[in-house]
């Protein structure tokens, strides 16, 4: 079985500057090595090195920031951007010229998406329940960005794009055996800057007396504005207030700080120790802000029959996307003679062209190859 060499379509090219495309060598016969299948706007394809003119070419780039770009496109022969071709680019986990190691920088598993102008930070919140009774109760969270969640402790990912100017409204619906069932909201501050109302309470044993304390945070001095749920309200620091009669109560909290900044907390408070209320709390951490560089990151482009280019870089990719490399093998140099990796892949993608525009591959496999230094 003879396999099919690789096509350098660009080179070595420092610095992002262009090269001259290598000759083409005759198409050899026999089994394919490098193929890619899957649909295209529910459209199938299946694109395949040494079939219908296709060719593997593999290339790289090194660019002004000192990061190389590995290229493998699935394209016709004769061009270097052609029509009706599929490509794929991996950025270096490392910047600079030293070498490159093929096991370091080609790993198996999922690669995140290449967008350096849409770079997210990532949010990463432990929800705690705060309810008076955990057992045995039916708990349903809707964390306001189209997600929900039935854990009773869960931990939740938000990001720039999944929660606009870094606040988003969290509920929590609780149902118990008894039948019970309450709902709680409120709006987390995800970027901890600006202001954020929070409070405790406390039930005096055998009264309806509650004593509220403010643990917010904002610019000081900020104004209070208690609402105790049955008509009244104080603007204290940390009120206590006599419920008329025992019951369940939902008792909110407004600040005003120095800055202007408003924010508001809600809970539920049971006037009446036997009575359930359902609350929570929350703590975020900021764990990850997208490399600008794209280190590490993956990107697949179609050039249509026209000769438009669609990319995946060029726009926010939806849950379903995914890129994962299932195998990596050190391969045949290419005609330049540079070092090639053949990389089995599985991926769905979303493509955006410049004028936006865009093209859905889905369940796409297949052998491809890159070329590296």
């Amino acid at each position: 079985m003879k396999t099919i060499p690789i096509y350098l379509v660009i080179g070595l090219c420092l610095l992002a500057t262009a090269c001259e495309p290598a000759l083409i060598p005759e198409l050899p016969t026999g089994d394919p090595v490098f193929q890619v299948a899957g649909s295209l706007d529910d459209t199938p394809f299946t694109l395949t090195a040494g079939k219908d003119g296709y060719y593997m070419k593999t290339a790289y780039t090194l660019g002004d920031d000192a990061v190389y770009t590995f290229r493998g496109d699935l394209a016709p022969t004769g061009c270097t951007d052609c029509p009706a071709s599929l490509g794929f680019r991996i950025r270096n986990t490392r910047t600079g010229t030293e070498a490159v190691d093929p096991e370091g920088v080609f790993k198996t598993g999922t690669y995140t998406w290449f967008a350096p102008e849409l770079a997210d930070i990532t949010y990463r919140v432990s929800f705690q329940n705060e309810s008076s009774d955990t057992t045995q109760v039916a708990y349903l969270w809707d964390f306001g960005d189209g997600t929900t969640d039935q854990q009773l402790n869960p931990v939740h990912y938000y990001t720039d794009s999944t929660a606009p100017g870094g606040r988003v409204d969290v509920c929590l619906q609780a149902t118990d055996p008894d039948g019970c069932a309450t709902g709680i909201c409120n709006e987390i501050n995800l970027v901890g800057v600006g202001c954020q109302a929070d409070f405790t309470f406390q039930v005096t044993p055998g009264t309806q007396f509650v004593r509220f304390t403010s643990l917010s945070q904002g610019k000081f001095p900020w104004r209070y504005r208690w609402r105790f749920g049955d008509g009244h309200g104080a603007t204290l620091g940390n009120p206590g207030y006599t419920y008329a009669t025992r019951g369940r109560y939902r008792a909110c909290l407004t600040i005003l700080d120095a800055e202007g900044c408003e924010s508001t907390m809600c809970k539920d408070v049971s006037a009446d120790p036997d009575m359930c209320r359902h609350n929570f709390s929350w703590e975020v951490e900021k764990t990850q802000t997208n490399d600008p560089l794209g280190l590490g990151q993956v990107e697949v482009v179609w050039t249509d029959a026209e000769g438009r280019v669609f990319s995946s870089a060029r726009g926010k990719q939806p849950g379903s996307s995914r890129w994962e490399v299932l195998q990596a093998r050190l391969y045949e140099p290419n005609e330049k003679g540079e070092k090639t990796i053949r990389l089995e892949v599985r991926f769905t993608a979303t493509l955006f062209a410049e004028d936006g525009a865009q093209v859905v591959i889905r369940d796409a496999s297949g052998t491809v190859a890159l070329a590296y230094p």
